[in-house]
C-alpha cells in the first residue's frame, strides 16, 4: 500500500494570493493517498472541517469536531476516513476520483463563525482500476 500526501491547506484568508499553482498528487489506480490540510494543525477551537471536491457546493467529508461521526459523500463510502484529525485517506483511488480538492476550516471566534480556506490540491490517477 503506498500512501501519497501533500500539503493542502494555507492559513490565508485568499487561498490564490500569488502562490502559483496547486500542488499536484500523482497516484495509481487502487492506491491509497492522504491529503491533508495544515492550516488545522495551527488552529485551536475548530468548530468544522470541510473538503470539497471540484469546487463543488456540497462537501464529500464534513466533521462537526464535537460529534464522532463525519459526514462523507456516498461516492467515497468506506473509501474516505479522516486521519490526523484534518487530513483525509481515500483508499483505494478510482480514475474517477481525479480532481481538485480543498480544505475548509470554520472555527468559533468570540462573536462569530470564520471560516479558513486552504489552498486546493489536485490529485491525477494514472491507470485503470
Amino acid at each position: 500500500m503506498a500512501l501519497l500526501s501533500s500539503a493542502c491547506c494555507q492559513s490565508s484568508s485568499d487561498p490564490g494570493e500569488g502562490k502559483g499553482p496547486p500542488p499536484v498528487i500523482q497516484a495509481r489506480a487502487g492506491a491509497d493517498v492522504v491529503l491533508n490540510c495544515d492550516v488545522a494543525s495551527k488552529i485551536q477551537d475548530i468548530y468544522l472541517l470541510e473538503w470539497r471536491m471540484n469546487g463543488s457546493k456540497t462537501p464529500i467529508f464534513m466533521k462537526f469536531m464535537k460529534f464522532q461521526n463525519p459526514h462523507v459523500d456516498s461516492r467515497y463510502s468506506r473509501r474516505l476516513h479522516i486521519v490526523n484529525n484534518s487530513a483525509i485517506l481515500i483508499s483505494g483511488v478510482k480514475v474517477t476520483d481525479a480532481g481538485m480538492y480543498s480544505c475548509r476550516i470554520i472555527r468559533s471566534g468570540s462573536t462569530s463563525f470564520v471560516q479558513i480556506p486552504g489552498t486546493p490540491v489536485i490529485l491525477k490517477i494514472k491507470g485503470e482500476f
